[in-house]
Order: structure tokens, then C-alpha cells, then sequence
């Protein structure tokens, strides 16, 4: 009786910490390892970017046979649901403070409209459409920022109406 043993595939394992996903992609495809051999669990994270390897549940340079398992944890990015404190005195920030704040703090939906003020100085904050101290990074917030006393909007040139008749006029203005 004569047995074959085909040769035992064994693959040591490199240290992937702070790779990218598709780098331990690119390697599994290499080594022809099995989705049941390599597996991603995703947490966020609030210092790695997205798809950054946090961890992994075996030791580098350790021996990855047929039968073995290894966990990457990989970071989902920032927290889009965690709670930020804003600044106590909004009032005196400028547009660009502002943005500074939310860019770093990582909000994710930021409109900031332009209106017309006489009481709060040019490129100063006016108001915020959250009632709160706080927001959720993913929450759509809208600043509205002083253009001072100028006129925001599309300037629409004006044409002598003196020659106009009202009907005219009527009709001029409703597409204006």
C-alpha cells in the first residue's frame, strides 16, 4: 500500500498593522487563501482613516497552515453618529473658524448660506439651524454667515421700465 501526501500549503503571516485592506487582499490572492482562512471585522475608529488595519488575531511571522483562521479588524473611518460639543461662543467665529471646526471635527454635512445683516459684521456667524450644544458628525447642519450689509443672491440687470406698460412689467418680473 502506497500513500501520497501532498505537501501541506503553510504561509507566513506578515504584520499588516496600519496596511490597507487591499494590501492583505493583494496577498491573500497571491497565497490563494479562502474567505474562511482570512476575515475582516470592521469597528470605527476615530484615529485610523478607512480601510486601515488596525489589528490582527495572529502574530506576525507566524505560520498560516490549510486549517488556520486569521481576523483582520479594519477601521470604518470616524464615527459618523458620535455626539461633537460646539464651540460655547459661535457668534465669534468667522466663516472660515467655522469651517476649520467642522473639517476637523470631521461633519460630514455642512452648508453654509450667506445673508444679509446689519446687526452682525461681514463673514461673522449669524445662526445655526440645531437648537442643541452638540451634533452628530452626520447631522445636516446649515450656518448662516453675515454678508454684511450687500445684497446676497443673482444680480438680475434691470431695464428702464418707464416705457413699460403694467402688463409688462407683470410679465418681465415672473421669470425674474
Amino acid at each position: 500500500l502506497l500513500l501520497l501526501n501532498s505537501p501541506v500549503k503553510k504561509i507566513d503571516l506578515p504584520d499588516f498593522t496600519d496596511k490597507t485592506i487591499q494590501e492583505i487582499m493583494s496577498w491573500k490572492d497571491a497565497n490563494e487563501l479562502t474567505d474562511t482562512q482570512v476575515i475582516y471585522e470592521y469597528v470605527y475608529d476615530e484615529e485610523k482613516e478607512k480601510d486601515t488595519v488596525l489589528s490582527q488575531s495572529m502574530i506576525a511571522g507566524e505560520t498560516l497552515g490549510e486549517e488556520d483562521q486569521v481576523t483582520f479588524t479594519i477601521s470604518k473611518g470616524h464615527d459618523p453618529d458620535k455626539e461633537i460639543v460646539f464651540p460655547e461662543d459661535l457668534t465669534k467665529l468667522t466663516k472660515d473658524q467655522l469651517n476649520t471646526f467642522f473639517e476637523t471635527n470631521r461633519f460630514s454635512d455642512v452648508t453654509f448660506e450667506y445673508v444679509v445683516s446689519e446687526k452682525v459684521k461681514e463673514d461673522y456667524f449669524v445662526s445655526i439651524n440645531i437648537n442643541e450644544s452638540s451634533a452628530k458628525r452626520s447631522d445636516m447642519i446649515i450656518v448662516q454667515i453675515s454678508a454684511g450689509t450687500k445684497s446676497v443672491g443673482i444680480e438680475i440687470p434691470m431695464p428702464d421700465f418707464s416705457e413699460y406698460s403694467k402688463n409688462s412689467i407683470e410679465s418681465w418680473a415672473k421669470p425674474n
